[in-house]
């Protein structure tokens, strides 16, 4: 397998990964940063992204991923492109995961309600020039425009992340850069103290 077909076997599953787009810019983010070296991701899925973002040779990548079966699938990839000395992946809650390791980028990629909770419990993982990247805060259009659903859970994640992309405007010790037209809307935090 290659990562074309594991991007086809990802979007035929219906597994939600990251756009072309997006992909394209944190390659290049991290190509143009070689200070960076030590990356989380949090929300491996298939394992697709990580696997992209392995062929940048000065970087290692944890990864994380709760359900059970996508794990699994992604450890097989990981495997299967040979990629267990730049990849480790933990079947793990990423509110639960404990780590002393100092993390100079942390790609956040996973439950779209909880963006805060994740940038909070990561602070101690982190040293003045990491950087945060978090994916998906338009979520569709729908942070712009709650109209666009009428599902009560769906209702519910998208005031989380209204609340949060509040809270990326007022928050002290970041350079914060909002992409809101690359992919489904990107920020980039940068730790300044």
């Amino acid at each position: 397998m290659n990562i074309d077909e594991l991007k086809q076997t990802a979007l035929k599953d219906k597994i939600p990964i990251m756009s072309d787009e997006v992909i394209a810019f944190i390659l290049s983010f991290l190509k143009n940063n070689s200070q960076i070296k030590e990356v989380l991701e949090i929300g491996s899925a298939y394992g697709y992204s990580a696997l992209c973002f392995s062929e940048v040779k000065h970087i290692h990548i944890d990864t994380l991923e709760i359900d059970k079966k996508r794990y699994l699938k992604a450890l097989g990839n990981i495997e299967l492109m040979n990629k267990k000395d730049a990849i480790d992946i933990y079947f793990q809650d990423a509110l639960s995961f404990k780590t002393h390791k100092i993390y100079d980028l942390i790609i956040v990629d996973g439950a779209k309600s909880q963006y805060q909770h994740f940038f909070e419990y990561y602070q101690d993982n982190t040293h003045r020039g990491s950087f945060f990247i978090f994916d998906n805060l338009n979520f569709h259009g729908m942070v712009k425009d709650p109209s666009l659903t009428h599902n009560r859970h769906t209702k519910g994640l998208i005031k989380r992340l209204q609340q949060f992309n509040n809270y990326l405007l007022n928050i002290k010790n970041y350079n914060v850069q909002i992409y809101k037209e690359l992919g489904d809307g990107l920020a980039i935090l940068e730790r300044i103290i």
